[in-house]
């Protein structure tokens, strides 16, 4: 069904290119970029890419990137219909990213366990500044854009993005920005990791994070050693808590869950920040 849909979304991109690239982009209002966010949870495995779309929120001072599923229930409120991507797959990124463009500092954002609200922050400068990018010559016409290449290394992977001039948003996907123009496209070398631009339309407002309420600010070395320790021991730590989805009625059952889990463990060493 997903499949379908982004193809049809695909018949509009042209248009969508020509309106935006003869058009100036107004200073300090606020745009909805979609891309289309396919990767390889087991780096190993094709059959195990996934496809995800995902939504940035940006003017030239903030921006807020996020899935479109999860924030699924914002999206009436900016003109969207929920029907149009299929709310049934599985969500998959609950994290969000925010950006600071004028202090070049980003915000990560995300609850590490399942059905738990608690969400953690941790801050870091922008790795990805202009003096950070290799910009070079070369063009290309990438769905209508006339596009231009730049690498960046981040996360401990190389990208490859191209950007277009004519959309002077500084502003893409993920953690990535301060290109002198809207990231159209942008991939790892070892092209398990991709966004894809789908659509671009200005907006009434930013919306707002309201994982900025509640989240507890710890460092980024913090954050991945309880998210891999959680991914690691996740059926201890919800008995533990007394999580009523993680009761089982034998321990022959148990057992199962714990190897199956194991399983996935070892197929998960695709993150998009290859973290120590």
């Amino acid at each position: 069904m997903i499949k379908n849909i982004i193809k049809y979304l695909f018949v509009f991109v042209g248009i969508i290119c020509l309106s935006y690239s003869k058009s100036k982009i107004k200073k300090h209002k606020i745009y909805q970029v979609l891309y289309e966010m396919k990767y390889q949870k087991d780096s190993l495995d094709e059959k195990s890419l996934t496809i995800e779309i995902m939504e940035l929120f940006t003017n030239s001072e903030l921006s807020l990137f996020r899935s479109y599923e999860y924030s699924a229930i914002d999206s009436n409120k900016f003109g969207f219909s929920v029907n149009r991507i299929n709310l049934q797959q599985k969500i998959l990124s609950t994290y969000y990213v925010t950006k600071d463009l004028k202090s070049n500092v980003v915000g990560f954002f995300d609850k590490i366990r399942l059905g738990n609200k608690d969400s953690y922050v941790y801050y870091e400068n922008i790795a990805n500044k202009e003096d950070s990018w290799i910009v070079t010559s070369e063009t290309d016409s990438l769905k209508g854009f006339s596009c231009q290449k730049a690498y960046i290394d981040l996360g401990g992977r190389r990208w490859i993005a191209w950007f277009c001039n004519d959309i002077p948003i500084s502003d893409g996907p993920y953690k990535f920005g301060n290109l002198p123009g809207l990231i159209i496209d942008i991939h790892d070398t070892t092209d398990t990791w991709r966004f894809s631009f789908l659509e671009l339309k200005e907006v009434d407002g930013m919306p707002k994070n309201h994982k900025s309420e509640t989240a507890k600010e710890i460092t980024k070395e913090d954050y991945y050693s309880l998210k891999r320790n959680y991914r690691d021991n996740m059926v201890a730590i919800e008995e533990a808590s007394n999580n009523s989805f993680f009761y089982f009625s034998s321990t022959a059952e148990r057992s199962r869950v714990v190897n199956a889990k194991k399983i996935s463990v070892k197929k998960d060493n695709n993150w998009i920040e290859l973290y120590p």
